[in-house]
C-alpha cells in the first residue's frame, strides 16, 4: 500500500486563488497552512465581489477531493445558484446553528485524523484514498459582514468563530470573514490573533490599513487592487489584482 508521504500531497491540497500578479501569474493560497481569511475594504459591494471570486476559485481546480462552502446571505453569487456543495442560511438562528455545527464536525474530524494518525486534511485524504475510505471535504464558513453578525448573535457566536479558526487548519474547516471596518469595534482582537491571512481593498486611512494588515499601502490602492499579507509570517504585503 502507498503511505501518505510517498504520494504528492499537493494532489490532495486546496488553495484559494487571490488574485494575480502584475505579470498576471496567479497568487494562491495553501489552506492547509492557514487558519483562515480576513478580508477588509470600505466598499462593502466591491468586498462581497471579492469574496465571492475567490471562494470561486475553491470549485476550479484540479484536486483530489471535494470543497464545500456554507453562504450566509440573501443573495448568491450567480456561480453558486444551484450548486449541491454551497448551503445557504440566511435567518440568524440558522447561520448560528451552521456555526455550532461547522464546529462539533472539526472536533469529529479531530478524533477520525488522530485515528489514522494524520495532522492535516491533506494526509489525512491521502492515507484514505490509499485505505480506501471515504475523503473529508474541504469546508468553508463564509461571513459576509462581521460586525453585524457579531451585533445579532452576540459575542458567544464570536467565540465560536474564533474557535473555528484557532483549530481549522488541521482538518480543513476554515472561515473567510469580511469587514469594512478593520477597527476593534469591526475587527475584534480575538479574531485577528487568530487569522494570520489578511486580504485587504481600499480603506479610508494608514491608520485603517495598518489595523486591517498590520501595513500601511491599503490606503492607495485602485479600483480592482488589493493588498495580501500575512501577519504572522510578517512578510511585506504583496499588491495583486482581482
Amino acid at each position: 500500500m502507498t503511505e501518505p508521504s510517498q504520494v504528492d500531497l499537493n494532489r490532495y491540497s486546496f488553495r484559494l486563488v487571490l488574485g494575480r500578479t502584475d505579470s498576471g501569474a496567479v497568487w494562491p493560497l495553501a489552506l492547509h497552512e492557514s487558519h483562515g481569511i480576513i478580508a477588509s475594504g470600505s466598499d462593502a459591494e466591491a468586498l462581497r465581489a471579492l469574496a465571492s471570486a475567490q471562494l470561486e476559485s475553491l470549485f476550479h481546480q484540479e484536486c483530489i477531493g471535494n470543497a464545500e462552502l456554507i453562504w450566509p446571505g440573501q443573495t448568491l453569487p450567480a456561480w453558486a445558484e444551484g450548486r449541491k456543495d454551497v448551503t445557504v442560511v440566511s435567518e440568524p438562528d440558522e447561520i448560528f446553528s451552521q456555526l455550532e455545527t461547522f464546529v462539533e464536525e472539526q472536533n469529529r474530524r479531530f478524533d477520525l485524523m488522530h485515528e489514522a494518525g494524520s495532522n492535516n486534511l491533506p494526509h489525512y485524504n491521502a492515507a484514505s484514498a490509499s485505505a480506501g475510505r471515504d475523503l473529508l471535504p474541504f469546508r468553508m464558513f463564509f461571513i459576509e459582514d462581521l460586525p453585524g453578525t457579531v451585533s445579532r448573535l452576540g459575542h458567544t457566536f464570536l467565540d465560536k468563530l474564533c474557535y473555528a479558526a484557532r483549530y481549522g487548519r488541521a482538518c480543513g474547516m476554515l472561515p473567510y470573514v469580511c469587514t469594512q471596518n478593520p477597527a476593534p469595534e469591526g475587527l475584534p482582537a480575538l479574531l485577528k490573533a487568530e487569522v494570520g491571512d489578511r486580504v485587504c481593498l481600499r480603506v479610508p486611512s494608514r491608520r485603517d490599513s495598518v489595523m486591517a494588515l498590520m501595513a500601511v499601502g491599503a490606503e492607495t490602492l485602485s479600483d480592482g487592487e488589493l493588498l495580501y499579507r500575512n501577519v504572522e509570517e510578517k512578510e511585506e504585503a504583496v499588491r495583486l489584482h482581482y
